[in-house]
């Protein structure tokens, strides 16, 4: 029996330190924040749904939520770029989702910064913050349901598209919208008073009235290139030649979280700090810094480590995008952090405008992208063609229908038969010109018409439906530019009238941008409004317009603000020919 004892003792030993062992190791595992592979438990909740049983509560530890992401930027430089975070309603209902293991999605909206130029590695901040959000906060049922990101941004275009088209161009199911305007939204004169910082607002207006009252946050984007006085000149960057000044105090009015880019890195970007160098060699020149002889797959991409921006306005993927990701990531850590210790806010009304009357528009018909190839019925000297047919996808490639001589033209076939009645419980302030009167006499001469029989074209339509009743407004999306681009006619030659118009697009400002022209026309099914290019003009080389969308709505009445800011349209849109047309955004209204 001695034997036998002697013989089981060391088992017995042997299995309680293994399970001494085990314990110490899940005991270490459980206290030290462990991850899983590829994802960290930091969410609390039950796991599952119904009357069943209830999984382990599972509290992240401030340090754990905090530690999860390897920051670019400092401590104190994240704090100063929150810029302003109000009361974070919004922002705790998405962490609260997070934190229960429930399936969020998010959407970006913005300008080329937003759309990922830049970010030749695929890191773009959006992507990035969103990387980090899936590996972090896991859904609890991901058979049932995942995280989504939509990247709804476009490259070369202001906030006007959106406002008006934002719910066709943005998911409208999305939890938590990022905006990106304030380079695209800015540039020099523009005032808070002025109809891009009014369509801007609307914009802020419609994403905040989205189904499931999603958290916005305005992320401002900053050039040092552009801040400077002259683009190549040695003077350091302005703080203020930037557009989020005006777009942070909209951003205030509406409790959204605003998130400032030149406050968490111009100190550095003066210093020339490793990482947030600004001394480009060639401004403008994607890759300065390396050999353009040498393929794309063989660069040294490590150069640009010390860069903050990989051109004169774009971020470095390693870099810049970087920064503008962990101002992000901060952000929602700071919610998820709030709402484990207090629980969730009620989130707020939306309040009126802060431009007195500026509603958005109710119901447009937008025709954009692809569905706007169709729209053109007629054309000569116009192509549906792209300006880079080899970028990876539509938005990319930057498809447009392109005139490039005199005398060319597109005939649009819109309906302009819109129910004002739908706008009755949002009544549409559009910041744009004066009302616009619709003449009987108003038929552009197409090419090859006589002018007695474009005046007959113009009595005709006059005589039909488009005559009576109540106005419509038309926009168009065209491209300016301070290159190549010169002016247009727009005439309504079928079905609707409206005034003649002279579209100019363009501008002496370095910069190529989407934006907005608008008209007023009368209803009508089938209204046909023809662009014809005009001649060009003595110190351009080359005439060119493109048009990339139209869209239509009731001219409901404008309140409050028009007579303001319709003002400093007209003002500013005297210098630039814009006989009869309005615009929606700044662009044109740059009295050049």
């Amino acid at each position: 029996m001695a034997s036998h004892s002697v013989r089981v003792q060391p088992r017995r030993q042997a299995a309680a330190a293994v399970l001494v062992s085990l314990v110490v190791v899940l005991v270490t595992l459980l206290t030290s924040g462990f991850k899983y592979p590829g994802h960290m438990q930091l969410y609390s909740g039950s796991g599952g749904s119904g009357g069943g049983s209830t999984a382990p509560c599972r509290q992240p530890r401030e340090q754990q939520v905090r530690s999860s992401h390897k920051f670019f930027l400092t401590q104190p430089d994240v704090r100063r770029g929150q810029a302003y975070r109000g009361s974070a309603a919004r922002l705790h209902k998405v962490a609260a989702k997070l934190v229960a293991g429930k399936a969020v999605h998010v959407a970006i909206v913005g300008g080329s910064t937003a759309w990922g130029q830049g970010a030749l590695l695929g890191g773009n901040f959006g992507r990035r913050f969103f990387d980090w959000m899936n590996a972090t906060f896991p859904v609890a049922a991901p058979h049932l349901a995942q995280h989504r990101f939509t990247n709804a941004a476009k490259p070369a275009i202001s906030s006007s598209l959106y406002a008006l088209c934002g719910n066709d161009m943005v998911p409208q199911d999305a939890d938590l919208v990022i905006l990106e305007f304030a380079f695209n939204d800015y540039y020099s004169g523009i005032s808070l008073e002025t109809p891009a910082r009014a369509a801007f607002e609307r914009l802020v207006r419609r994403m905040l009235a989205f189904p499931r009252s999603p958290a916005v946050i305005s992320m401002h984007f900053f050039s040092y290139w552009h801040a400077k006085p002259k683009l190549a000149g040695p003077d350091p960057a302005l703080a203020y030649r930037t557009g989020e000044d005006d777009l942070a105090v909209i951003a205030q009015h509406y409790d959204v979280p605003a998130l400032s880019l030149r406050n968490a890195v111009l100190q550095h970007m003066y210093r020339n700090d490793p990482g947030y160098r600004v001394d480009l060699k060639e401004p403008g020149a994607a890759l300065n810094l390396t050999d353009p002889s040498i393929p794309a797959a063989h660069r040294n991409y490590t150069l640009l480590d010390s860069y903050f921006y990989l051109d004169d306005h774009h971020p470095w993927d390693r870099t810049g995008h970087w920064a503008m990701a962990d101002l992000l990531v901060a952000t929602m850590q700071d919610a998820v952090i709030e709402v484990q210790s207090g629980g969730v806010a009620a989130v707020a009304p939306i309040p009126q405008p802060m431009f007195p009357g500026n509603w958005e528009i109710a119901n447009p018909t937008c025709k954009l992208g692809e569905a706007f190839k169709p729209t053109v019925v007629r054309s000569e000297g116009f192509e549906w063609k792209a300006r880079k047919p080899k970028a990876a996808n539509f938005d990319g490639q930057k498809w447009g229908w392109i005139g490039e001589t005199e005398g060319a033209y597109v005939v649009l076939r819109l309906s302009t038969d819109v129910d004002r009645q739908r706008g009755a419980g949002s009544a549409a302030a559009q910041a744009g010109t004066p009302a616009v009167a619709a003449t009987p006499t108003a038929a552009a001469a197409k090419k090859g018409v006589a002018a007695e029989e474009a005046a007959a074209a113009g009595k005709e339509a006059a005589a039909g439906e488009g005559a009576a009743g109540e106005l419509a407004r038309v926009w168009l999306s065209h491209v300016c530019s301070w290159v190549d681009h010169g002016t247009a006619t727009v005439a309504c030659v079928s079905g609707c009238t409206c005034a003649n118009a002279t579209l100019d697009h363009f501008w002496h400002y370095e910069r190529t941008l989407s934006d907005l022209a608008q008209l007023e026309v009368s209803q009508h099914p089938e209204c046909e409004i023809q662009v014809t290019v005009n001649k060009m003009g003595k110190r351009r080389k080359k005439q060119k317009l493109k048009l990339k969308g139209a869209a239509a709505a009731a001219a409901a009445a404008q309140e409050g603000p028009a007579t303001m800011l319709n003002a400093v349209m007209v003002t500013r849109a005297s210098g630039a020919a814009l006989n009869g047309m309005g615009n929606v955004g700044q662009w044109d209204m740059m009295g050049r």
